[in-house]
């Protein structure tokens, strides 16, 4: 039996390469994300950060300073 001109074994071929490049890109995120801290650090290292965190990024977060306009600067 065939759909679309594709037989039964087809798409089970293609159905598997999907779920297999599917499984592939996942499993690269996971390694990006368990990489993602020591860059962060390095980062912070570089542009000269030096707080440690302790809990989320967002608990430890400060606004960034208000924007101050200087006499004559429009």
């Amino acid at each position: 039996m065939t759909v679309g001109g594709l037989t039964k074994e087809d798409i089970k071929t293609m159905f598997k390469d999907t779920v297999d490049a599917m499984r592939e890109g996942f499993e690269m995120c996971l390694k990006e994300i368990k990489y993602l801290p020591e860059r962060v650090e390095a980062v912070e290292k570089k542009v000269g950060i030096t707080t440690k965190r302790k809990g989320t990024s967002a608990q430890n977060t400060t606004p960034p300073p208000k924007p101050t306009l200087e006499p004559g600067i429009d």
